[in-house]
C-alpha cells in the first residue's frame, strides 16, 4: 500500500484498514471498501490528468495563434509589403504599454518615473535629449 497512487490520493483511513486486515504487499485485496477507495483514487488521477491535458491544449492553441501571426507577418516582410502603418501601430502600442507601466499616480514618484520613461524611450526609439521633462509634466497619460 506504499505506491504513489495511494500515497497521493488514498486516505490515511484506507492505509489503516489495510494494516488492520494484515494484508501483505503481494496479496490480493478482496475488501469492497478498499477496492472502492482505490477506484476513487484512480478516478482522481484520471481527472487530474484530464485537466492537465485540457490546459496543455489551451496553451498549444495560444502558441499556434502566435505562430500564425508571426508567419503571416514574416511572409508580408518577405513579399515586400508596405508595413509602415503596422510598424507605427506596434511602436504606439509599445510606447503606451511602457507609459502605463512606468507612470505611477503617486506624486513624489512622478519625476523619477518620468526620467526612467524618457531614458527608456531614448534608448530604444528616440534620439538623446529629444524629450524634455517640462513638456511632459502637464500631459495626461493619453496625450
Amino acid at each position: 500500500m506504499e505506491d504513489d497512487l495511494m500515497r497521493i490520493f488514498g486516505s490515511d483511513k484506507l492505509k489503516d484498514i489495510v494494516e488492520k486486515l494484515g494484508l501483505g504487499d503481494d496479496e490480493a485485496i478482496e475488501s469492497k471498501m478498499v477496492s472502492n477507495a482505490i477506484e476513487n483514487a484512480q478516478k482522481k488521477v484520471e481527472g487530474n490528468n484530464f485537466d492537465i491535458r485540457k490546459t496543455l491544449i489551451q496553451y498549444d492553441d495560444v502558441i499556434n495563434k502566435q505562430r500564425e501571426i508571426i508567419y503571416k507577418q514574416r511572409s508580408e516582410v518577405l513579399e515586400g509589403a508596405d508595413l509602415k502603418d503596422q510598424i507605427q501601430e506596434m511602436i504606439r502600442d509599445v510606447i503606451n504599454s511602457v507609459v502605463d507601466s512606468h507612470i505611477s499616480d503617486i506624486e513624489e514618484e512622478f519625476k523619477e518615473e518620468l526620467d526612467k520613461l524618457i531614458k527608456f524611450l531614448e534608448d530604444i526609439f528616440l534620439p538623446k535629449d529629444y524629450i524634455k521633462v517640462e513638456h511632459l509634466e502637464n500631459l495626461s497619460n493619453d496625450e
